[in-house]
């Protein structure tokens, strides 16, 4: 709305004043001229409060990765300075970027607002009867929902009985809106934010959503809010008209005319800029210095069945499109027989990239389902995906299971479009994982000569718990008969448990892994990851197997050796004192986790519960401490220092991370065994504190290079941030466990619209922990931030156009991720993005037209200037020469800001 008296345009040192975008400079402010991040996002704010005076509209259509949600916090900021009852709604796509709002809020109010009494209410209303019921309240000054609410108004009788699902629709909104004005007033919201705007590019398309935003927006002349701010990178997502087709909801044509084109709304309205990384020396990359696309064939040569199904496949397709009525249209990733031989279900939810398509009733559909089955007759199996395994090969090219300091090497970001893919992909990445790590541990117990006989005879027996139990009851015997040489005979394996740590005389453990809240689906995930839960049930050999029972010797606070893994006494090297009172310790309560603890925060002098040690122990963050670098230890002194609680939250997440989300595991496991092996075969035998020394003297050795130091080290770098931008959880709070991160058991995850709470899944993928692959549709596309540890995009299904391509590739191209931190540290890096395809198939033909289209149209995605794109594969196309439109890293590239900041008349 605008306002009569005489506007001074906002300027970048108003904004500053007010709000620090630099929080490693407490007292940041804009360089004229300057070019950096915060001075730019500094910028946008000014433009926006102007745009919004001047026209109640504006749109921030920043490139992906710049901060939006940041400059969208900061204006609401603004206007909560100047009125603290403002009032205002955000609406985001779904649930789970609703989540990252409430993250971003937290972080915002808490860290950039330079005053710390503006502390506005916050409400989440997933549903639309609960915004008005929260409105109604009064008590909130920002409330949440999701535009997903604006398809699900009416109810499934109303479905069955309207004849006109639109208008019923609009109605049901329309009436939420009136109540929506009678709680806030004729005024409604002050502002209004929608985040993913292009969400309603289909203005007039007639669907439930877009009648249901009309009338929940209300008509431009008694609109729903005072200001409106759209959020978009993608405003031409397919088309021009899509610009004007989100403005057409808030404003009204003049003199019976059709709105302004889109070149006059972008020019009034927009802000465009692009995203520029600050490098080492202070030199500025823009996304063209270090993208580098890359094409991936899968070969279907040396796979006779394969090579017959796919031929028949293509001919049978070809035969079925020349008898039908009209030639059938193909669009990009539209058939499934490219990304998997087994057809989706019909009762499958699809993920759609949000165009409106029916993708899983794709033309190729019950082909695929009768060559499937008859493959499966004939041959007892499913036809194989020749894309399925080089997929599998290029994610274990980094070899994971390898000790390395480049741990984020392992992570893969998977984009595909069908369901089915998701599964067999994730299932498929799991098993190589499986029979790595099924390896390592075989090499633990057997000698080198054994150990393919064996995996091959495991995996048969598909890394069943009662084979290994097996395997390491006979080696156990072996050990034993082999070491009678002295007059001790040596224990069994679980002899010396036992005898040594008393968490082994339980035969159920009530805290045991079963009570953690991770449900994998059996199907996909990995089965030696399995192997160290503990399960309910009648067969001991089922419930426990010894990677279990070692795990929760590392885990369970009456074990000794769950102080292998707390901090050192003062968080660098210094040992825990021991004292004669051990002896006075009732060994049924003893917890030695706690009891660390209270001497780390508390000192020696006040020790309430004393350790039960005769003598000073040390533990693996001592051994760790004098390998890290200079820059690595001043982070844990600095944390110290401002309270050691924060250190104490670090040691909890990096405990949880060793022991259920990382090859720790596995490597402690060997360890440990290789340790017990080495004492049974010299006849030693200790108590429990002697066993615990002498382990320590074994892996000291080992710490350097190790999985353990590695994921140390790697953890440190992004633990603050991920505690802010990600988790939302304050960095002192080392009460609340890291189920999140200790949920994650298996190497590679999916997500889909099946996909329950995905949460964990975001956390674990932007920690250095599991999962190290991430599948996922379309549900991860757009709003996740997947950007502290990934570098590594593949497309294996192809997106509908190049917005959403770039949108995938968004996920992990932005601000103060792994990439941002090697253009400091290196002053270069790569984002690799992959293409993987069927090689001389009709994939190959898509794909070439694709990367060509793409290529064409990239400059006017930038400037939000894209005519139209159509998801239709052009086969009049030239496609011989696809790959030399590939992206490779350019230094000379620019990147332009189409529509700026600040206009001329603005400071």
């Amino acid at each position: 709305m605008k306002n009569s008296k005489k506007y001074k345009p906002v300027s970048v040192a108003q904004v500053a004043e007010r709000i620090n975008f630099d929080l490693s400079q407490p007292d940041w402010l804009p360089q004229p001229g300057g070019n950096s991040m915060a001075d730019r996002q500094a910028e946008g704010v000014a433009g926006l409060l102007n745009r919004l005076h001047a026209g109640g509209l504006a749109l921030l259509a920043d490139e992906v990765g710049m901060g939006k949600t940041l400059q969208a916090l900061a204006v609401m900021a603004w206007n909560w300075q100047k009125n603290p009852a403002a009032k205002v709604l955000v609406m985001a796509p779904n649930r789970d970027i609703c989540q990252h709002w409430e993250t971003e809020f937290a972080t915002f109010f808490a860290k950039h607002v330079r005053d710390k009494t503006l502390c506005p209410a916050l409400t989440v209303a997933y549903r639309l009867e609960d915004l008005v019921t929260a409105v109604q309240a009064g008590s909130s000054q920002l409330c949440i929902t999701t535009i997903h609410a604006l398809s699900h108004l009416l109810s499934s009788a109303e479905k069955e009985t309207t004849d006109d699902r639109a208008q019923a629709a609009f109605t049901a909104a329309s009436r939420i809106h009136q109540r929506l004005k009678a709680a806030l007033g004729a005024q409604g919201f002050d502002l209004l934010v929608i985040d993913e705007a292009h969400y309603f590019r289909h203005a007039w398309s007639g669907s439930q959503r877009a009648s249901a935003a009309r009338g929940l927006f209300g008509p431009p002349a008694q609109p729903l809010s005072q200001q409106v701010l759209l959020m978009t990178a993608t405003p031409s997502y397919s088309s021009l008209d899509d610009i004007p087709n989100m403005f057409s909801y808030f404003l009204a044509a003049e003199g019976g005319n059709s709105l302004p084109d889109a070149d006059e709304l972008l020019r009034r309205f927009a802000i465009r800029r692009m995203r520029i990384l600050s490098g080492a020396g202070g030199k500025a990359f823009n996304k063209y210095h270090y993208r580098e696309e890359r094409a991936l064939p899968a070969s279907l040569a040396g796979d006779e069945r394969a090579e017959l199904f796919f031929a028949l496949y293509h001919k049978l397709l070809l035969k079925e499109n020349e008898q039908a009525d009209a030639p059938r249209r193909f669009f990009y990733g539209y058939l499934e027989g490219f990304e998997s031989t087994t057809p989706q279900r019909p009762t499958e939810q699809a993920d759609n990239d949000n165009q409106g398509q029916s993708w899983h009733q794709a033309p190729d559909s019950s082909l695929l389902q009768q060559l499937t089955e008859a493959h499966q007759k004939f041959t007892g199996s499913v036809p194989e995906h020749p894309k399925y395994q080089q997929l599998v090969d290029l994610c274990r090219a980094s070899d994971p299971l390898t000790p390395c300091k480049n741990i984020e090497e392992h992570k893969h970001l998977v984009f595909v479009r069908r369901i089915p893919s998701v599964r067999e992909l994730t299932r498929r990445i799991n098993d190589d994982y499986d029979r790595q790590q099924a390896r390592l541990l075989l090499e633990t117990w057997l000698p080198e000569d054994q150990v393919a006989e064996n995996l091959a005879q495991w995996h048969q027996d598909k890394w069943s718990r009662s084979w290994f139990n097996g395997m390491v009851r006979w080696q156990s015997a072996v050990s034993q008969n082999a070491s009678r040489t002295g007059k001790k005979r040596a224990r069994t394996r679980s002899e010396t448990a036992a005898v040594t740590d008393p968490v082994y005389q339980d035969e159920y453990d009530a805290d045991a892994d079963h009570d953690l809240p991770h449900r994998e689906d059996d199907a996909t995930g990995s089965r030696i990851a399995d192997l160290f839960t503990v399960k309910k049930g009648d067969n001991p050999d089922e419930n426990r197997s010894d990677c279990a029972n070692v795990r929760q010797r590392f885990r369970k606070k009456e074990s000794l050796f769950a102080l292998f893994l707390e901090p050192a006494a003062d968080y660098c090297q210094a040992e825990y004192a021991g004292g004669d009172h051990a002896a006075e310790q009732d060994r049924d309560r003893i917890n030695y986790v706690l009891a660390a603890q209270h001497y780390r925060l508390h000192g020696q002098q006040a020790v309430q519960r004393r350790l039960p040690i005769s003598q000073p122990a040390t533990t693996a963050w001592a051994l760790v401490w004098p390998l890290l670098i200079a820059s690595e230890q001043q982070q844990i002194l600095d944390w110290r220092k401002t309270n050691p609680r924060i250190v104490e939250n670090f040691s909890r997440y990096l405990q949880s991370g060793f022991l259920y989300a990382s090859p720790v595991m596995i490597e402690l496991y060997c360890w440990y065994t290789g340790f017990w092996r080495q004492r049974q075969q010299r006849g030693e035998a200790e108590g429990v504190e002697g066993e615990y020394r002498a382990f320590i003297r074994f892996v000291q050795p080992k710490i350097a290079g190790s999985h353990l130091f590695n994921y140390f080290s790697a953890a440190l770098r992004t633990f603050e941030a991920l505690c802010t931008k990600v988790v939302s959880r304050s960095l002192e709070d080392c009460d609340t466990p890291w189920t999140f991160i200790s949920s994650m058991h298996s190497p590679a995850r999916f997500a889909s619209g099946e996909t329950g709470n995905r949460t964990p899944l975001k956390i674990g993928f932007n920690s250095p922990f599991y999962p190290n692959v991430l599948v996922a549709t379309a549900v991860f596309q757009e709003g996740v931030n997947l950007h502290l540890q990934c570098r590594k995009v593949h497309h294996y299904g192809l997106a509908w156009t190049p917005g959403a391509n770039e949108q995938r590739i968004g996920r992990v191209d932005r601000l103060f991720g792994l990439l941002n931190h090697q253009l400091r540290q290196r002053g270069e890096t790569r984002l690799t993005i992959n293409y993987p395809y069927l090689e001389n198939s009709f994939d190959q033909e898509q794909l070439a037209r694709f990367i060509i289209a793409k290529h064409q149209v990239e400059k006017r995605v930038d400037a939000c200037r894209v005519q139209a794109f159509s998801g239709e594969i052009d086969m009049q196309v030239d496609g011989s020469r696809w790959r030399d439109y590939l992206r490779q890293p350019d230094p000379d590239a620019s990147a332009i800001d189409p529509w700026p900041a600040l206009r001329e008349d603005e400071g």
